[in-house]
């Protein structure tokens, strides 16, 4: 995916709620019956909504190099229209609740979209590509974040997950959390980059040699990295944390296995450089322990939990809703 597409994607994400339609428009959701694929309480979603919304769904499936089957496409519109219906009954109700949405909130929303983009140009030329323009985003903007507020109030803030609940996911689900054998290392990097010649990269090779010498004398391994280490991590002393296999490029990662705890390395050549390696820990391949991944259990349950209650929450609304589809998916 390129980094316009990117833009583009995160322009349509958001000004929509993840899971409530496919896609982003151009257009009010709220019209009037007049060409509708589907009305809420009497308000019209139009033809033209609709297929701006599909169009932009069918634009992250292209930007993904995948291609619909006609089955596909039409569970994708049923989705998408669906989406829709779900967005304006939601903001119907966010209506009748009279939750407000300032200026300065939306203004806040446009400026942190406004900075994905490098230059108002390329901002402008994302609009256009949606079918927007910048009043258009913000009255989509209002209308999300008011149904934002509209689930966070009734629905998100009702949601915890407990210690117990994290807990029962951890042991019910062990094959999850199993990792390979890693290493806890770091490394002394004295770059080849610039040199241009074998003379220039024998200069290097010397340098790398003269601190490996100092590190047999007993040297410091961490402030020998800050001194002479041409890594981004030299001011950490090295340290590179904790990896597996395939992390690193492969001649790193041999000489980097094959140590010892506090083991020393000699020097080894990549395309990077010359690099002096020391390995502080070897953790074994088995089970993360639970305290390790606690908060990733939590963030994906949470997730789960609030997914589920946000569509029972829809659900419930639907049922005492009017609502017609106009349109049939062949």
């Amino acid at each position: 995916m390129t980094t316009k597409t990117r833009r583009y994607t995160t322009l349509c994400v958001t000004i929509i709620i993840a899971g409530l339609t496919a896609g982003c428009s151009g257009t009010k959701t709220a019209d009037t019956t007049k060409d509708a694929v589907a009305t809420v309480n009497g308000v019209g979603i139009s033809r033209a909504h609709f297929d701006q919304a599909l169009a932009s769904s069918e634009e992250s499936y292209k930007s993904q190099n995948q291609q619909l089957s006609p089955e596909q496409l039409k569970t994708l519109k049923t989705n998408v229209l669906d989406g829709l219906v779900s967005q304006e009954l939601l903001y119907q109700e966010s209506k009748k609740e009279k939750i407000v949405i300032t200026t300065k909130q939306v203004d806040d929303q446009m400026s942190s979209i406004q900075k994905q983009f490098t230059d108002d140009k390329e901002f402008q030329a994302a609009l256009e590509k949606t079918g927007m323009t910048k009043d258009s985003l913000r009255q989509n903007l209002q209308r999300s974040l008011a149904i934002q507020d509209l689930l966070k109030k009734n629905v998100l803030d009702k949601i915890a997950i407990t210690a117990d609940d994290e807990k029962k996911f951890y042991d019910e689900n062990t094959s999850l959390f199993q990792q390979p054998e890693r290493i806890h290392a770091r490394h002394i990097l004295i770059s080849t980059k610039d040199a241009k010649t074998d003379a220039e990269k024998a200069v290097a090779k010397k340098k790398a040699e003269d601190v490996l010498a100092q590190l047999r004398k007993g040297g410091d391994f961490a402030e020998l990295a800050k001194k002479y280490s041409d890594d981004p991590g030299a001011a950490n002393g090295g340290d590179l944390g904790v990896f597996g296999r395939g992390q690193m490029v492969p001649e790193f990662e041999k000489a980097a296995f094959a140590l010892k705890v506090n083991q020393i390395s000699d020097i080894v050549e990549t395309q990077f450089g010359y690099h002096i390696i020391q390995v502080l820990e070897k953790l074994p391949a088995g089970t993360a322990p639970f305290d390790d991944v606690k908060s990733q259990i939590n963030a994906y349950l949470l997730q789960q939990k609030q997914g589920t209650a946000v569509q029972d929450y829809i659900t419930g609304l639907k049922k005492s809703a009017n609502i017609k589809q106009l349109i049939q998916f062949t």
